[in-house]
This record gives C-alpha cells, sequence and structure tokens, in this order.
C-alpha cells in the first residue's frame, strides 16, 4: 500500500506544478498487457517529468542560497569599510585637534605677534624722541635756572634743582608706568585675539567631532541593521540548506523509484521476449508428434528415406516372401513400425537443437532453479511422446 506523501512533498509539487496524485502507482487491475505497459510508460514518463522538476527546484534553491550567502558576505564586508573609514576618520580629527591644541598652547606663551612688535617698535621709537626732546628742554632750562641763580641767592637755586630732580622723577615714574600700561594691554589684547581664534577652532572642532560620533553612532546603527538582515540571512541559508536536504531526500526516494519502474520495465520486456521465444517453440513443435502418429501413412510418402534403407527393406522382404509367405505381412508391419520411429528420432533430434538453442537464449537472464524447471518440463514432454 503506497505511504500519503508529506507536507513538504505537498508542497513541492505544488511549487512544481504537479499534482499530488502523481505519487500513487497505476491501478493495472482489469487491464490486459499492451494497455498495462502504456500505462506503466506513461508512469514511467510522469515520473521522469517530476523527477526534472524536483531537480529543477533543488537548483534554484541551491542558487537562492548562493546568492543570499553572497549578499550576507557582501554587506559583513561593507560594514567592515565603513568601520575602517570612520576609525581612520576619527583618528585623523583626533590628531587635528591635538596639533591645534599645541598651536593654541604655544600662541597663549608667547608675547605677541610680529606685526604687534612691529608697531611696539614704532611706538618706542616716538617715545625716545620724546624722551630726547624732554631731556634737552631740561638741560636747557637747567642752564637758563643757573644762570638765573648766579645773581640770586643760593637756597631759591637749590630748591629749583630739588624740585626738578623730583619732576624729572616723577616725570620718569610716570613714563615707566605708562610702559606698563601699554605693554598689558597689548598682552591682553593679543591674548584676547588668540583666546577667541582658539575659541573659535575648539567649538569648530567640538562641531567636526559631534558630527563625526554621529556618524559613529549611524555607522554603529547601520552595522546592527546589516548584523540583523545578515542574521536573517543566515536564518534563511539554514531553512534553504534544510529545504535542499529535504528535496535531496526527496529526489533520492524518487531515483530509487524511477530505477525500480525501469527495473520493472525491462523485466517485463525481458519476460515478453522469453514468453515470444517460447511461443515460437511451442508453434513449432507443439503436438507434431501425435500428428505425426496419426496421420503416418501420409507423412511416410512425402517423407524420403536413404536409398541403402530401402534396399535393405526390400532384400529382407524378398527373403521372407521366399522362405516364410506366413510372415510377409506382419514383416510389413516391423518394417513401418521401423519407419514410424526412425521418423520419431529425426524429429526428436530436431527438436533437440532447437531446444539447445532456445536454451543458449535464455540462459543468459532466466535464473538457474526456473532453467531448471523448464529442462525438466521439456523432458517429460519428449518422455511422454
Amino acid at each position: 500500500m503506497p505511504t500519503k506523501p508529506d507536507k513538504f512533498t505537498l508542497e513541492a509539487f505544488k511549487k512544481a506544478g504537479l499534482h499530488p496524485c502523481v505519487l500513487e502507482p497505476p491501478n493495472l487491475n482489469g487491464l490486459d498487457s499492451k494497455t498495462a505497459e502504456k500505462v506503466q510508460a506513461a508512469d514511467a514518463t510522469l515520473l521522469r517529468k517530476n523527477y526534472d522538476a524536483l531537480l529543477s527546484i533543488v537548483r534554484e534553491q541551491q542558487q537562492a542560497k548562493e546568492a543570499a550567502e553572497a549578499r550576507a558576505t557582501e554587506a559583513l564586508h561593507d560594514q567592515e569599510e565603513l568601520r575602517a573609514m570612520f576609525e581612520v576618520q576619527i583618528e585623523n580629527m583626533k590628531l587635528a585637534n591635538v596639533g591645534l591644541r599645541s598651536k593654541v598652547r604655544a600662541l597663549e606663551n608667547r608675547t605677541s605677534l610680529p606685526q604687534v612688535f612691529e608697531q611696539y617698535e614704532q611706538e618706542l621709537r616716538i617715545l625716545h624722541a620724546q624722551v630726547e626732546e624732554l631731556q634737552a628742554r631740561n638741560v636747557a632750562l637747567e642752564l637758563r635756572a643757573t644762570g638765573d641763580g648766579s645773581v640770586g641767592p643760593s637756597g631759591s637755586l637749590s630748591e629749583i634743582k630739588k624740585k626738578y630732580r623730583q619732576v624729572v622723577e616723577e616725570k620718569l615714574a610716570l613714563e615707566r608706568e605708562l610702559m606698563e600700561h601699554r605693554k598689558r594691554e597689548r598682552h591682553h589684547q593679543v591674548h584676547s585675539r588668540l583666546a577667541g581664534e582658539s575659541t573659535r577652532r575648539v567649538d569648530q572642532l567640538s562641531r567636526d567631532l559631534n558630527n563625526k560620533e554621529e556618524d559613529l553612532v549611524a555607522a554603529r546603527l547601520s552595522k546592527q541593521r546589516l548584523s540583523a538582515e545578515m542574521n536573517q540571512a543566515l536564518e534563511k541559508a539554514d531553512q534553504l540548506h534544510h529545504e535542499n536536504e529535504k528535496l535531496l531526500q526527496e529526489k533520492a526516494v524518487t531515483t530509487e523509484e524511477l530505477l525500480a519502474t525501469r527495473m520493472y520495465l525491462a523485466s517485463l520486456e525481458n519476460e515478453k521476449k522469453k514468453a515470444s521465444i517460447l511461443d515460437r517453440f511451442v508453434e513449432k513443435h507443439g503436438d507434431r508428434m501425435n500428428k505425426l502418429r496419426q496421420h503416418g501413412q501420409s507423412s511416410s510418402g512425402n517423407w524420403r528415406r536413404d536409398q541403402y534403407a530401402r534396399e535393405c527393406e526390400d532384400k529382407l522382404l524378398a527373403s521372407v516372401k521366399r522362405s516364410l509367405p506366413q510372415a510377409v505381412p506382419l514383416c510389413n508391419k516391423l518394417l513401418r513400425r521401423l519407419e514410424i520411429q526412425e521418423l520419431s528420432l529425426r524429429e526428436f533430434s530436431e527438436r533437440e537443437i532447437d531446444f539447445i538453442n532456445l536454451l543458449v537464449e535464455l540462459v543468459s537472464d532466466q535464473p538457474t532453479v526456473s532453467l531448471k524447471h523448464m529442462i525438466e518440463q521439456e523432458m517429460n514432454k519428449l518422455q511422454s511422446c
């Protein structure tokens, strides 16, 4: 009794566009041999078509599996390239940040820039010129005061000199203080300018770093998404692998059934060939010996015996007629019986030759037991004859 196909087999036949009834063997009950052979040939052709359809499904599933694995490998490769590219960009940004920070520190440690130095030198030259002019005026005033003091009292001259020195000292102190204030102001301006530039650069670097961090987060999210897709692809590949294994099992079963069908058809052809050989043997011989016994006279008339045997029979019959006439009928019966026996012997020889040829044709495919049984049957037929 054929087993009922499982759910997977039904789905496979549905994908191939085949009806599930093709799995059931044909019912040959009540059919003649030719119709049964046609039905079996049609069933074998259908099995072959089903096998080709299942094989095409297996190939398609294998190609889909290979494509999924290729896509997963390509996704992993792209993910690794993106990760390496973002890591390199982050390292480059870190190096640029370190370089800018070192430049900021170097600028903070400096007192001024080249243009500021030129401005300072120009201001110093102007101040030196003013100082020289003031010193010249002081000398002139001192000389004038000295000239005026020679006629005036000595006490007023000494007081004027003392006041003059105090004024000069106060003037120098004020100039030094002014220089210090200007220097501090220039330093403050330089540091303010450098601090502003450093702040802008740090802000720009911070924005770039935030952008890179956002890109890194996006890359990680993309990596997670690719990992999820890869896992799905791997699961699908495993599922396709299991389906492929089931299809291979179905293919093996179908192949075995196809092989069994071919062997069955080959055995039918062999049996048909053997039956045809036996039919020819029976048609050729059959009950010819009985017919020869029933029609001995007509057969002997058409059969030509050896000339020497005829001469011996004639001599024997003539001798019996001369010596013992009453035994002539009995001698005729014996001669006729001898002729029939010789005819039967020749028929047996011819039949034996045909039987040997039949055995030679059948011995290559006929099993030993069946061959022995057939030989015994033929020997029994010969003995019965």
